[in-house]
């Protein structure tokens, strides 16, 4: 008989996001266990949970691992891009148009461009790139000069920041800057001889430039070195204030006037005297993996993080409401290798680096042409006191379910005996036009918890639907 008892899981847990480890079910719906992560799109239409869209390749004309990329300060292109290539770390740099395709431009085969260690930025109308020993000055697309300028130490990271109409450059315990185009850096900030600079950010709350140094060289995080936030005017001799934590901070990024930072394996926010831990990453100590500046970006108020093969996503769901974690995008069927490279390419798309030679653009919004395996959802556990029978699920869509070949979703039941004893429920794959909910009975799962996973959109059917409500019949045991 249907359960006596019921539960919904609906938009109210939707828009409460992931939560923030495997087992722990602290937000509206779970992370994931051995079939994967939740990959799922909240943004399409908040409240309803949808497959995320399909990316689209422009790996045209690529050479190489995408490394990082600027703005193009001539407006010749929609945004510039560098890659280094896998065997020689030469440097391949690209014009994209406005829908992502690369044109290559320049080749630097003098200098070697390594993650962690290399930037670029957009100055007056130039565009500069670090790289292990220099700086490559490129007028687009006129002058390219791969011995622009050297740096001083070759063994330290060179981020670069665009501060007060100046470039500012790490190398070593020193910081440079640059005053005009075409203008040679020159030391503005000599550091004690231990310290070696890591990233630079700005503050928005005092406008300074803030300075991560570690006491010595440390690009893949892999040891206990004294870690310090500066924060700098940019034109003194000196830092005016002085903050030790606890971690190398690799990264700083500003989104709505909250500076995130990523710090070894952390993702947390900047308080203005010292470190707020927001999660776990699901990182290694490497530093084509860390989270380093090219590792970030945003769309509107939401942040985008690497996270190996997957995109973390921390934003509002709904508007007032606090900002929530999810998976928007992993690695499909074809795509191989983890990303490189994240990019904000303008009209809610994400331009994406694979370590691989691959580079696809994503619709942040779009759930049209989800490809195989595209999406996956864990809802949380519910834990009851004594044993249940699980009787039925109903699942409401938020529109008409396709009648196509395809699979739209596969759903399935984790016992209390864990995710290896799953239990597939069936598949919602229909031939008739207008239907707008799907019954899963089955009415012999005895267990004292129920978890759902749900394969979101497994077969690629023409069109992709949201699930808006899933409604839990049981039956307390005797």
């Amino acid at each position: 008989m249907i359960g006596q008892k019921t539960f919904s899981i609906d938009w109210k847990d939707f828009v409460r996001g992931m939560g923030s480890a495997q087992n722990t079910y602290d937000a509206g719906f779970g992370v994931g266990g051995t079939a994967g992560k939740s990959i799922v799109n909240l943004l399409a239409n908040p409240g309803i949970l949808h497959a995320p869209g399909a990316v689209t390749d422009k790996s045209d004309n690529l050479v190489g691992e995408m490394l990082g990329s600027c703005e193009d300060p001539t407006g010749n292109a929609s945004r510039l891009f560098l890659a280094r290539n896998t065997s020689n770390e030469d440097g391949t740099f690209y014009y994209s148009d406005s829908t992502g395709a690369l044109t290559l431009k320049r080749t630097d085969s003098t200098n070697n461009y390594v993650f962690g260690k290399s930037d670029i930025i957009g100055y007056k109308g130039e565009v500069y790139a670090t790289s292990v020993g220099a700086i490559t000055r490129w007028v687009p697309d006129s002058v390219f000069n791969v011995a622009f300028f050297a740096f001083s130490d070759a063994s330290a990271p060179h981020p670069c920041l665009v501060y007060e109409d100046n470039a500012f450059y790490g190398d070593g315990n020193e910081l440079l800057r640059q005053t005009s185009a075409g203008g040679a850096p020159s030391v503005i900030l000599t550091l004690p001889s231990n310290q070696v600079i890591v990233s630079l950010g700005i503050d928005p709350g005092s406008g300074s430039i803030l300075i991560s140094t570690v006491s010595q060289y440390n690009n893949s995080a892999t040891i206990n070195t004294q870690p310090m936030v500066l924060y700098y005017d940019g034109s003194s001799e000196d830092a005016y204030k002085f903050v030790l934590v606890d971690e190398m901070i690799t990264a700083f990024y500003n989104v709505g006037g909250y500076i995130y930072i990523t710090y070894g394996q952390n993702l947390g926010y900047w308080t203005g005297s010292g470190i707020q831990f927001l999660r776990k990453l699901d990182l290694s100590y490497d530093n084509t993996v860390l989270a380093y500046k090219q590792h970030l970006t945003n769309i509107n108020q939401t942040l985008y993080v690497i996270e190996k093969t997957r995109i973390l996503a921390h934003g509002e769901i709904v508007g007032g409401k606090s900002k929530v974690f999810y998976y928007a995008l992993k690695n499909n069927s074809g795509d191989s290798g983890n990303y490189s490279h994240i990019a904000n390419i303008g009209q809610g798309r994400l331009g994406l680096g694979f370590a691989t030679a691959k580079f696809f653009t994503f619709d942040i919004n779009s759930v049209a042409a989800v490809t195989t395996g595209g999406g996956l959802w864990y809802s949380n556990k519910v834990d009851f006191d004594r044993p249940v029978t699980f009787n039925q699920a109903i699942i409401d869509f938020a529109s008409a379910i396709p009648a196509t070949s395809g699979n739209v979703l596969t759903l399935a039941l984790i016992p209390d005996t864990g995710e290896s004893n799953i239990v597939t429920l069936g598949t919602v794959n229909t031939a008739t036009s207008g239907l707008l909910s799907w019954t899963f009975p089955y009415p012999t799962i005895k267990t004292r918890s129920i978890q759902f996973r749900a394969t979101l959109a497994s077969s690629n059917p023409a069109d992709v639907v949201g699930i808006e409500r899933i409604t839990v019949f049981y039956n307390p045991q005797e």
